[in-house]
């Protein structure tokens, strides 16, 4: 059976899946049951894998994020990628039910804006 911060992972899984597909997108879910919460969702100009993770408040600013997801971000780095893919990480964060969205990239992070 799945704990509950999986169960809620999943929520927000299908939650992001279907924002993305209404941008748009084509979305596949992992269906890792050690490590759920990552979705890649692709369009003709570009594609996105987004790890997505749960916070009770928002992060005050980039070092705050790189902070929390050190281990995250390097581990995301060490992957090539083409140039038209971007590694994302989506916060939820619930004491105020908004989204938080992070781009990793090579050299630095940026927080980006997806509406919603």
């Amino acid at each position: 059976m799945a704990s509950p911060h999986f169960k809620r992972i999943r929520t927000l899984e299908r939650e992001a899946a279907a924002m993305l597909e209404a941008r748009g997108y084509v979305v596949l879910q992992f269906k890792d049951q050690e490590a759920p919460g990552h979705l890649f969702a692709t369009r003709d100009d570009h594609g996105l894998f987004i790890t997505l993770m749960r916070v009770h408040d928002s992060f005050s600013g980039i070092e705050e994020v790189t902070k929390c997801y050190g281990g995250i971000i390097r581990h995301l780095r060490n992957f090539p990628r083409p140039e038209d893919y971007h590694f994302e990480i989506w916060v939820f964060v619930f004491s105020t039910g908004r989204w938080q969205y992070y781009r990793i990239g090579h050299n630095e992070v940026t927080e980006v804006d997806h509406g919603g």
